[in-house]
């Protein structure tokens, strides 16, 4: 849904859905699996940490405010 499109990749980070029943096939998957549930967590872990974390937000933030100051 929205932005969960373009912060993970399906099967890689987690799942995308289309619906009811694409929903209650991927929980079952996730519940039944384990390994599936750390590797997806693990994976989505490390895309949150260098797209979306203070550390990776920082920089860009004072590039924005730079420019903007200077214009």
């Amino acid at each position: 849904v929205g932005e969960n499109l373009e912060i993970l990749t399906d099967g890689v980070q987690g799942f995308h859905a289309a619906g009811e029943t694409q929903w209650v096939e991927k929980i079952r998957a996730l519940a039944a699996d384990v390994k599936l549930r750390e590797k997806l967590g693990k994976a989505a872990f490390v895309r949150v940490k260098e797209g979306y974390s203070l550390q990776a937000a920082a920089p860009r933030l004072v590039e924005l405010l730079t420019k903007t100051a200077v214009s």
